[in-house]
């Protein structure tokens, strides 16, 4: 997922939803996925074995987490795609806008724009 994430700060092209917004989207499918399936498993199986695990996982997942908010470079690319999402050269459609707003705003709430 980090992986993911530098590839859109190092793409040198000028940000666009196309290469800032599909791809922060796309990245880290595989840990989404994995993270439900542990969630659902840690709520239904509440076992010793289970809540180990949990408190072993949390503070990694959290560091990552955090790693992905603020990861140098990657607010200032969406940043810049929020700039001109309501500019009509954009030719964004009403869910792009919606994607655009929403990453902004979980970036914002996660302390990036101060």
């Amino acid at each position: 997922h980090i992986e993911d994430l530098k590839a859109i700060v190092d793409n040198t092209e000028e940000p666009t939803f196309e290469n800032v917004l599909i791809p922060y989207d796309q990245a880290g499918a595989s840990l989404s996925r994995t993270s439900a399936v542990f969630g659902n498993m840690c709520s239904s199986l509440n076992t010793d074995e289970t809540k180990e695990v949990q408190t072993a996982m949390v503070p990694l997942l959290s560091r990552h987490r955090s790693a992905t908010y603020t990861m140098p470079g990657l607010f200032e690319k969406i940043q810049a795609v929020y700039n001109l999402r309501l500019d009509s050269a954009s030719n964004l459609t009403d869910e792009q806008v919606r994607l655009v707003e929403r990453v902004h705003m979980d970036f914002t709430r996660a302390g990036a724009n101060f």
